[in-house]
């Protein structure tokens, strides 16, 4: 009777350390899988998604400039930066393509850049229509079809920049929630192991 006890007892250690191994493993992937998807998708992503809000407000700030003064030096200088920004916003968006690894970050970043190009369509627009003299003209095109383009282009690069962080804060929490777990059901079997060993003991 004793000997059929230790050996079902032996057999449900051998079970459970199985079990705390295979819960482990899986766990440690888990945590592994989440740490690379914010090493190389959540903070890569707030990173160029910042950058492409930096610059483009940056050009549209210079851009208003622009069409403040008829100075032809001071143009010079705003177009320059105005064009530099651009570039930019277009090397962060190019970096940030190599982020996008779910529909629902394809969606946002595609959403944005086409109202990035209907923003710079009509902006190239109303600046070509100033160069050509027609400052009045120029400027009802950039109240009319530039602000607005600008306001929805904004936006959709603040959606993008908020979800890239609410991403990187969930895959976060994830890590943490699988450590917690992780701890507890080690602690769980380990304690469950250390009674079976007392029980043992007792009816030696």
């Amino acid at each position: 009777m004793r000997h059929s006890i230790w050996i079902k007892s032996i057999m449900a250690a051998g079970v459970s350390l199985l079990f705390i191994a295979a819960f482990g493993y899986f766990s440690v992937s888990y945590i592994r899988l989440r740490a690379w998807q914010i090493v190389n998708d959540a903070l890569p992503g707030i990173v160029y998604s910042g950058a492409a809000k930096a610059s483009l407000s940056e050009a549209y700030e210079n851009t208003l400039l622009l069409f403040s003064t008829t100075n032809a030096d001071r143009r010079v200088v705003y177009r320059k930066i105005m064009e530099e920004a651009t570039a930019e916003t277009t090397r962060s968006f190019d970096a940030y393509k190599t982020t996008i690894f779910d529909d629902k970050d394809r969606n946002l970043f595609n959403s944005l850049e086409t109202k990035r190009e209907k923003y710079i369509e009509n902006r190239n627009r109303a600046v070509a229509i100033f160069d050509a003299g027609q400052r009045e003209e120029a400027l009802d095109v950039f109240r009319k079809s530039v602000q607005p383009a600008y306001k929805e282009y904004h936006e959709a690069g603040d959606m993008l920049f908020k979800f890239n962080v609410a991403d990187g804060k969930a895959k976060g929490e994830s890590i943490m929630r699988a450590c917690t777990v992780t701890r507890i059901m080690v602690a769980v079997v380990g304690m469950c192991l250390f009674l079976l060993g007392f029980l043992l003991g007792l009816f030696r």
